[in-house]
């Protein structure tokens, strides 16, 4: 299993449009993730800890965008490979072994920051989960997570987990939802 956290922090999108709300006030350095009819467009790199996650989805169909880090001897090609053709929920299945930092949804024309994912150092992929066939792009995340991580999002729910694995995919209204850590 892959070893990293993927702590998050998810406001809600209908009350909290893009780069609005109480996450984009705390100050966390942002992730943007530009969906187009090529692929995902993101920058190559960004600082450990904090970050928050902003969607921009430019196509005619719905999507999800997650990042995730592949457990030691995962190749992202042999992966992307396993889930080319797959239907529905069992795509997800070659990624059981990452760590997955939450997901952002977008809708068609969207532009979503309602989360905030905590990455650890090292190669992180960006997935964009209506096409978990395709090979997605590599963003590294650098340096050290701050021993002061800033402001916790003050959100109705907290939930701090360690050592833990999600067994159940969870589908909800046609979006897919996984988050994990494994230590």
């Amino acid at each position: 299993a892959a070893s990293g956290s993927g702590t998050l922090a998810r406001q809600n999108p209908a009350t909290s449009p893009a780069a609005e709300g109480a996450l984009a006030d705390l100050g966390y350095p942002e992730l943007r993730v530009r969906v187009t009819s090529d692929g995902l467009e993101l920058p190559g790199e960004i600082p450990a800890g904090r970050v928050l996650l902003t969607v921009e989805n430019t196509r005619d169909v719905a999507t999800v965008v997650a990042p995730i880090r592949l457990a030691d001897g995962d190749s992202i090609e042999d992966v992307a490979a396993a889930a080319r053709g797959v239907e529905g929920n069992d795509a997800l299945v070659p990624y059981r072994n990452a760590v997955w930092a939450g997901g952002e949804p977008a809708l068609p024309g969207e532009t979503t920051s309602g989360m905030v994912v905590t990455l650890t150092p090292g190669p992180w992929y960006v997935l964009d989960l209506s096409d978990l066939g395709a090979i997605p792009p590599t963003l590294t995340v650098t340096g050290d997570i701050p021993s002061d991580p800033g402001e916790v999002p003050n959100t109705a729910v907290s939930v701090e987990m360690t050592d833990f694995q999600f067994i159940l995919l969870l589908t909800v209204t046609g979006f897919f939802l996984l988050s994990g850590y494994a230590g």
